[in-house]
């Protein structure tokens, strides 16, 4: 059975953990490394590596910790390594990872969907249990990220008239003029639609 979208929620939450050996070697190397998760299972975790001037060797440093080491441009890397404690525990969830970004070598912050307040719990109770010190710093429930009706005219128009298309048929500064508004807030507008849109495909889809 799917869910209920309108008993989903959004967090976001940080963790305090130290056994990531990617970012633990990448900020061995370069202070200036920055580290996302793109894919988490419980075992394997694809991560993004922003290195700089620094791919070379980093990625020299992660050749025996990692399954799998890909060049991303010339100055990122993805790797395929071993999933810390918390990777393990979001990887056996039901959450969705929309993403996450590191505090230091010692803690990480996951924003996640998941079903209900209750899934909710059960992350952050398995996550201490596991000793790990987890705290939610925000948490929106699926009333305030239903699309307003102006972010549904705005999505709806943008569509309508080609903006998504590759030939793009119609340009924000074109749209922002329709809707007597500047560019800038458009933008910002069509990216909070956008968001609110692909968070309900993702959790419908679940």
């Amino acid at each position: 059975m799917k869910p209920s979208i309108t008993d989903s929620i959004e967090a976001l939450i940080e963790v305090e953990r130290t056994d990531c050996e990617v970012t633990n070697q990448a900020a061995e190397i370069s202070q200036k490394s920055r580290i996302r998760r793109i894919k988490v299972s419980p075992d394997q975790t694809v991560h993004k590596v922003y290195c700089g001037n620094e791919c070379r060797n980093i990625a020299s440093g992660l050749k025996d910790k990692a399954s799998e080491i890909h060049y991303s441009g010339r100055t990122s890397l993805w790797v395929k390594a071993p999933s810390c404690s918390a990777c393990k525990v979001l990887g056996n969830s039901d959450a969705h990872i929309v993403n996450s970004c590191g505090r230091g070598t010692d803690r990480i912050q996951y924003r996640i969907l998941v079903r209900n307040k209750s899934a909710l719990r059960k992350i952050m109770d398995e996550l201490k249990e596991k000793h790990m010190n987890a705290e939610v710093l925000e948490i929106h429930d699926w009333e305030s990220l239903q699309l307003t009706p102006r972010e549904d005219e705005i999505l709806l128009f943008a569509y309508l008239n080609g903006y998504f298309d590759i030939d793009r048929g119609m340009s924000m500064t074109e749209m922002a003029k329709h809707f007597g508004i500047a560019p800038s807030s458009l933008s910002d507008s069509l990216r909070r639609a956008l968001k609110k849109a692909i968070r309900a495909y993702l959790v419908s889809n679940d």
